[in-house]
């Protein structure tokens, strides 16, 4: 019996490890830390001479970038298929334009860009199903 009770004992300390490992600061937590709370970044707040798109996205809060250039992923909200695009729906001046990096890495450059906001959650209601993994607004300087 007490061969058992030392043995839940264990388990329970393992349970107990395993959580506080999950609850700890990852450091990917640390290195985002500086990204805004907004989800909207104006170019005015940033030196846009020097940076992309893809540089002005990875400040706001939520947005999960990997890779770089036109070849970026881009989730919003996790992923929401198994095996489709789970990129989000980028939008021009109210235009969808398409969606991934891809649709307007080209189009658009940085010093034309007046602010980038992101849609998350009921927000992207107003674009449907087109929507359904988060909606970037992108508005240009006229």
């Amino acid at each position: 019996m007490k061969k058992r009770t030392q043995s839940v004992f264990l388990l329970f300390l393992l349970f107990v490890a395993g959580f506080l490992f999950q609850c700890a600061p990852s450091q990917k937590a640390v290195k985002n830390s500086n990204k805004t709370a907004s989800n909207e970044v104006k170019p005015d707040e940033l030196d846009t001479n020097t940076l992309t798109i893809i540089d002005m996205l990875s400040k706001v809060s939520g947005v999960n970038i990997s890779g770089n250039d036109e070849n970026a992923t881009i989730q919003i909200r996790g992923t929401n298929t198994i095996n489709g695009n789970s990129e989000p729906l980028f939008v021009i001046d109210g235009i969808v334009i398409g969606n991934g990096i891809r649709s307007i890495y080209n189009r658009v450059q940085p010093n034309q860009i007046q602010s980038i906001r992101v849609l998350k959650g009921s927000e992207m209601s107003f674009y449907g199903v087109r929507g359904g993994n988060g909606v970037i607004e992108i508005k240009l300087k006229k």
